[in-house]
């Protein structure tokens, strides 16, 4: 199974927002409670398409990276991948490429993720470790490997 992935354009507006919703309102809800009004109004302050790839499979879009390049590392700061995608290796190889690509790199790995969404256990299978805590997340890292370079 090979993905792809493609920059976001403003066009994917809803689709993005769509891809959030699906897979993160029931997370959401039970951290903050859900008020639509209020989510939509966030993510729109908040969208910058440069900062997104939507993730393809077959060239059907079916979710969601922001992977952020910060001093010193990268941040996972997004992946979601819609429903009838999910348990199919998809999220599990796209991070598995990520974190290659950043031991290439040497770069250190970290991502939050909130404390009642049970992909907690798929980010420590891959390696991460948990650095830290918020009273909603917890904050995960994966060193890089010793470098030579």
């Amino acid at each position: 199974m090979r993905y792809a992935l493609r920059p976001a354009t403003a066009g994917d507006y809803d689709f993005i927002y769509k891809v959030k919703t699906t897979t993160l309102r029931e997370y959401i809800a039970q951290t903050w409670g859900w008020n639509e009004a209020d989510q939509q109004a966030r993510f729109g302050a908040l969208f910058d398409p440069a900062q997104w790839q939507v993730v393809q499979l077959d060239g059907r879009d079916i979710g969601v990276l922001c992977l952020e390049r910060e001093e010193g590392g990268l941040f996972l700061a997004n992946i979601e991948i819609l429903p009838p995608y999910q348990n199919r290796g998809i999220g599990t190889r796209i991070i598995e490429d990520i974190l290659a690509s950043a031991r290439r790199d040497c770069l250190p790995v970290r991502l939050q993720v909130l404390k009642v969404n049970p992909a907690r256990r798929l980010y420590e299978r891959l390696g991460f470790v948990v650095t830290g805590e918020t009273d909603t997340h917890y904050l995960m890292g994966c060193p890089p490997e010793p470098c030579t370079q």
